[in-house]
Protein backbone atom coordinates (compact mmCIF):
# COMPACT_ATOMS: atom_id res chain seq x y z
CA UNK A 1 0.00 0.00 0.00
CA UNK A 2 1.11 3.27 -0.63
CA UNK A 3 3.10 5.63 1.90
CA UNK A 4 0.23 8.30 1.79
CA UNK A 5 -2.44 5.96 2.33
CA UNK A 6 -0.97 4.33 5.04
CA UNK A 7 -0.71 7.51 7.00
CA UNK A 8 -4.01 7.89 7.34
CA UNK A 9 -5.92 4.27 8.03
CA UNK A 10 -8.91 5.60 8.34
CA UNK A 11 -9.10 6.67 5.09
CA UNK A 12 -7.11 3.90 3.45
CA UNK A 13 -9.39 1.54 5.48
CA UNK A 14 -13.09 2.71 4.17
CA UNK A 15 -11.71 2.94 0.58
CA UNK A 16 -10.31 -0.18 0.10
CA UNK A 17 -13.53 -1.97 1.78
CA UNK A 18 -15.85 0.94 -0.63
CA UNK A 19 -17.35 2.41 1.95
CA UNK A 20 -16.28 5.84 0.62
CA UNK A 21 -14.95 7.69 -2.21
CA UNK A 22 -12.33 10.20 -2.33
CA UNK A 23 -10.39 12.41 -5.06
CA UNK A 24 -6.53 11.15 -4.93
CA UNK A 25 -3.41 11.68 -7.35
CA UNK A 26 -3.14 9.03 -10.09
CA UNK A 27 0.15 8.12 -9.24
CA UNK A 28 -1.33 7.05 -5.59
CA UNK A 29 -4.46 5.87 -6.83
CA UNK A 30 -3.07 3.74 -9.54
CA UNK A 31 -0.63 1.82 -7.16
CA UNK A 32 -3.13 0.70 -4.62
CA UNK A 33 -4.31 -3.10 -5.14
CA UNK A 34 -8.06 -3.10 -4.46
CA UNK A 35 -9.00 0.79 -5.05
CA UNK A 36 -10.93 1.34 -8.68
CA UNK A 37 -11.19 4.43 -10.45
CA UNK A 38 -14.54 5.50 -10.88
CA UNK A 39 -15.09 7.42 -14.18
CA UNK A 40 -11.98 8.82 -16.20
CA UNK A 41 -9.24 10.56 -14.94
CA UNK A 42 -10.21 14.42 -13.17
CA UNK A 43 -8.66 17.64 -15.55
CA UNK A 44 -5.72 18.90 -13.26
CA UNK A 45 -6.51 21.41 -10.44
CA UNK A 46 -5.49 24.70 -11.16
CA UNK A 47 -4.32 27.15 -8.44
CA UNK A 48 -3.05 30.57 -9.24
CA UNK A 49 0.29 31.82 -8.27
CA UNK A 50 1.97 34.91 -7.50
CA UNK A 51 5.31 35.94 -7.46
CA UNK A 52 6.62 39.08 -6.62
CA UNK A 53 9.46 41.05 -6.91
CA UNK A 54 10.41 44.85 -6.30
CA UNK A 55 10.70 46.48 -9.67
CA UNK A 56 14.72 47.53 -8.97
CA UNK A 57 15.17 43.54 -8.41
CA UNK A 58 14.03 42.03 -11.24
CA UNK A 59 16.76 42.86 -13.26
CA UNK A 60 19.36 41.00 -11.19
CA UNK A 61 20.73 37.36 -12.52
CA UNK A 62 20.02 35.52 -10.00
CA UNK A 63 16.28 37.05 -9.26
CA UNK A 64 16.09 35.78 -13.66
CA UNK A 65 16.96 32.66 -12.88
CA UNK A 66 14.40 31.89 -10.17
CA UNK A 67 11.78 33.22 -12.01
CA UNK A 68 12.86 31.36 -15.18
CA UNK A 69 12.90 27.95 -13.46
CA UNK A 70 9.53 28.54 -11.59
CA UNK A 71 7.95 29.50 -15.09
CA UNK A 72 9.61 26.35 -16.55
CA UNK A 73 8.18 23.95 -13.79
CA UNK A 74 5.00 25.62 -13.20
CA UNK A 75 3.86 26.52 -16.41
CA UNK A 76 1.02 24.10 -17.79
CA UNK A 77 1.49 22.57 -20.76
CA UNK A 78 0.61 23.95 -24.08
CA UNK A 79 -1.01 20.65 -25.04
CA UNK A 80 -3.37 20.95 -22.40
CA UNK A 81 -7.65 21.77 -23.15
CA UNK A 82 -7.70 23.60 -20.06
CA UNK A 83 -5.38 26.11 -20.94
CA UNK A 84 -4.83 28.52 -24.00
CA UNK A 85 -1.91 29.56 -25.68
CA UNK A 86 -2.29 33.40 -24.53
CA UNK A 87 -2.11 31.70 -20.66
CA UNK A 88 0.09 34.11 -18.91
CA UNK A 89 3.86 33.32 -17.30
CA UNK A 90 5.62 34.56 -14.15
CA UNK A 91 7.31 37.11 -16.44
CA UNK A 92 4.16 38.49 -17.45
CA UNK A 93 4.47 37.18 -21.47
CA UNK A 94 1.94 35.25 -22.92
CA UNK A 95 2.29 31.91 -25.09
Amino acid sequence: MCDSIRRRPGTSSALLQGIGKSLLPNVIGDTVQGLIRLGEAAPPLVREIWLLTHPELRGLPRIKVVVDWLDFVLRPPATSPRFSSESQGLDGTTG
